[in-house]
């Protein structure tokens, strides 16, 4: 893989990603760890969670003859595979109770010792134990059947989206549930612990509030959550489309997608001013002294492998430390958390929102901050659009100026905050495009808070 770091606590982690394919120690253990046909030369990776100096986790996927891919996921750990000890007991009872839905399979996990790394067959997932329940279309329709009340001939089938899956910290599947009276299509979010029950009760109310006084857009709400498997399922909105850079390409070429991305952007503004003041209890408050301070958790054994991008996000940090502690107090609001273009989905005239899983309280600006710190993202990631972000940016900042009042050097520390947390993003994901994408990220963080000093002397 291109532009690898040399990690001297994670010393075979080249090995473990090569430049291209799936390295040939990893399709010969999943060979002998199961009878399924694969393609071993079609295998590809499709996630990294890298945490230097410390661990790295992969998810490679190889097309077989049923359609479904199979997954596998790695775990490299440093310091003699230490970090195996705590899962070991758990990974062993897991794997005896997967094999009930994994017919094939030989042991649904291995060790490789020399290299420190363990492999896991989907669904097994020491890190996700509720994602085998989610995987058995038996226990969906069970489920389905006790809580949504359809009829026992329904059939349910589940699919996983391997994008959206990630080892050890997250899983979303797809279900279609069908009865007598038609089908019904699902998402579902396993996490890795209970926090979907009081995620349920949250969204479940902010929904009823957001209904109640016609806002400029709702949020995707769930319909249950399965606490024995920690997992959270949402009627999907039939005919939604996502706001994604697909959405922005047609924009850039289509007069009429551009009116309506206009319309989006500036409801999605609208919507905001609504949704902030939905009192929502038991929530934690994320001060800018929390914020940064998750910010510098990323950054945690970065100094040993890249310390040219430590000490550049690092001083980012400590300058927005500093003008903090002058800048007067925002109010507390109700915030998203993950608040960007690419979370709204649109259907028929109705717009919704998605993925409220850091739902928090925080600062009124920053929302708004982390939605302008995407658009640097998105415009970095997709040159082409650049004139699409523009526009889009002009229009979200006179939205803010409309309907919510949002002090502008917050605004601008929000911002830089988002675009210094965005920057470690690819590197922590080992993007081919790292080097690019987190220099670029640290430049615009860096001229936020320039933009910060200038308010100042204004």
């Amino acid at each position: 893989m291109a532009h690898l770091p040399y990690d001297p606590a994670l010393p075979d982690l080249g090995h473990i990603l090569p430049h291209g394919g799936v390295p040939s120690l990893v399709v010969k253990a999943v060979q002998g760890m199961t009878s399924i046909p694969f393609t071993a030369e079609a295998g590809e990776v499709r996630y990294v969670r890298y945490w230097p100096a410390r661990e790295c986790i992969v998810l490679w996927s190889f097309p077989t003859p049923y359609g479904a891919p199979l997954l596998v996921s790695g775990r490299l750990f440093g310091n003699e595979g230490a970090g195996l000890a705590p899962t070991r007991s758990t990974l062993q009872r897991l794997a005896e109770e997967c094999k009930t839905v994994m017919p094939g399979v030989a042991s649904p996990y291995r060790y490789l010792y020399a290299q420190q790394l363990l492999l896991q067959l989907f669904p097994l997932d020491a890190g996700l134990p509720g994602l085998r329940f989610a995987a058995s279309g038996s226990w969906m329709r069970e489920l389905f059947a006790e809580r949504l009340g359809t009829g026992v001939a329904e059939t349910c089938t589940a699919e996983v989206i391997p994008s959206s899956y990630k080892p050890w910290r997250r899983c979303v599947f797809r279900f279609e549930a069908q009865s007598g009276e038609g089908h019904a299509r699902y998402f579902g979010k396993v996490f890795r612990d209970s926090r979907g029950q009081a995620l349920f009760d949250n969204l479940r109310a902010i929904n009823g509030h957001l209904a109640s006084v016609d806002g400029a857009w709702n949020i995707v709400t769930p319909v249950l959550y399965a606490g024995g498997a920690n997992l959270l399922v949402f009627e999907e909105a039939q005919g939604g489309v996502e706001v994604d850079s697909e959405f922005l390409g047609q924009a850039l070429d289509d007069p009429l997608m551009m009116e309506k991305l206009r319309g989006v952007v500036a409801r999605s503004v609208e919507g905001l001013a609504c949704f902030q003041r939905v009192p929502v209890k038991g929530l934690r408050y994320l001060d800018p002294t929390s914020v940064l301070n998750q910010i510098a958790r990323r950054t945690k054994g970065l100094d040993r492998v890249a310390p040219r991008v430590a000490e550049a996000a690092k001083r980012c940090l400590r300058a927005l430390e500093a003008e903090a502690g002058e800048l007067k107090p925002e109010s507390p609001a109700l915030t998203h958390g993950a608040f960007r273009h690419d979370q709204f989905f649109v259907s028929g005239s109705a717009l919704f929102v998605a993925d409220l899983d850091t739902l928090c309280l925080s600062g009124a600006s920053a929302d708004a901050g982390n939605f302008l710190a995407h658009l640097d993202v998105t415009a970095l990631r997709h040159p082409e659009l650049r004139p699409v972000v523009q526009e889009m940016e002009g229009v979200f900042i006179r939205a803010l100026d409309s309907n919510l009042y949002a002090d502008p050097r917050w605004l601008d520390w929000r911002r830089a905050a988002s675009d210094v947390k965005y920057s470690l993003r690819p590197f922590l994901s080992l993007s081919p495009r790292w080097p690019e994408l987190t220099a670029g990220l640290l430049d615009a963080a860096r001229s936020h808070v320039a933009a910060l000093g200038l308010r100042k002397v204004a």
